[in-house]
């Protein structure tokens, strides 16, 4: 199963839990993490240094979180998720959620944690070394590119299925991912 689809369906058991629930907000995903909270990342992710905060939109600075590391999350709220790495138990993040992601703090979760590692044998030995550099190459498929450097801020990028995706470097600075007909990178900027 593509890794696009299996992300939609973890945002739709998601979804799902939260109606069955009856209730609003990240209440059936409060009880996911109380019940187990041992996730994977599903998605490679940097954090600012100085406050190890990571924006929803991804800037591509400071501390590397590369997919599949294992973490702990402490607790989920409308606006965040706070979790530690298993690598490093002295270290806490907060995944915060922007406007930017287009997704409520379920689907942004969804997105971003999974209860299974990412399968990298699915790739080539060449797309895994760009991965688990969180580099985005020429000949990479949208999963590979999702997977190394994770997802495109909504506003930019509406669509996956858009030939150009666009990720910020920083506040300032942005690269542009082009597929090509394919719907492998044929080109950066």
């Amino acid at each position: 199963m593509k890794l696009t689809q299996s992300i939609g369906l973890t945002v739709l058991s998601v979804l799902l839990l939260s109606a069955c629930a009856g209730r609003g907000g990240p209440e059936a995903l409060v009880s996911q993490v109380e019940a187990n909270p041992t996730f994977y990342t599903q998605v490679g992710m940097w954090s600012s240094e100085r406050r190890n905060e990571i924006q929803a939109t991804n800037y591509a600075v400071d501390d590397r979180i590369p997919p599949n590391t294992r973490v702990t999350v402490e607790r989920v709220t409308n606006e965040a998720v706070v979790f530690q790495r298993e690598d490093a138990p002295d270290q806490r993040y907060t995944l915060v959620n922007t406007q930017y992601t287009g997704e409520d703090i379920e689907g942004l979760f969804a997105r971003t944690f999974g209860r299974e590692p990412v399968n990298l044998d699915q790739f080539n030995a060449e797309m895994r070394e760009a991965i688990e550099r969180g580099e985005v190459v020429e000949g990479m498929t949208r999963d590979e590119v999702l997977v190394a450097r994770g997802y495109p801020p909504a506003h930019e990028t509406p669509s996956l299925d858009d030939d150009r995706w666009r990720y910020w470097r920083h506040r300032f600075a942005t690269n542009n991912v082009h597929f090509g007909t394919d719907g492998r990178v044929e080109r950066i900027e």
